[in-house]
């Protein structure tokens, strides 16, 4: 799943691999191909869509030529021009009570 939306059978992803899905829209040369690309990505399809770029990574590195607003998290990050996105694997250990058994 990406987005609340399933990936598809032909792609190989996974919630716990350590690996990140990208997906990235290509410039589309008009509006009426929109429709096509969000019901390729909406079906699962992005694999066999010319007009969608996936891949599955550890690290990203997004360079833009202009500043562009961004944010981490919901939260403003300000707006720079590139900016490296890495999955570190099991990064965060979460503590939990044991769940209490019935008798």
């Amino acid at each position: 799943y990406m987005a609340g939306f399933p990936l598809g059978e032909k792609l190989d992803a996974s919630i716990n691999d350590g690996m990140m899905e990208v997906v990235l829209i290509k410039k589309f040369a008009n509006i009426a191909s929109l429709p096509q690309i969000l019901n390729s990505y909406l079906a699962g399809d992005i694999a066999d869509d010319e007009n969608i770029f996936w891949c599955q990574t550890k690290n990203v590195r997004i360079t833009t030529k202009k500043a562009v607003p961004w944010t981490i998290d919901g939260e403003n990050a300000g707006r720079p021009k590139q900016v490296n996105i890495s999955n570190i694997m099991h990064a965060i250990e979460i503590a939990a009570p044991e769940a209490a058994t019935e008798q």
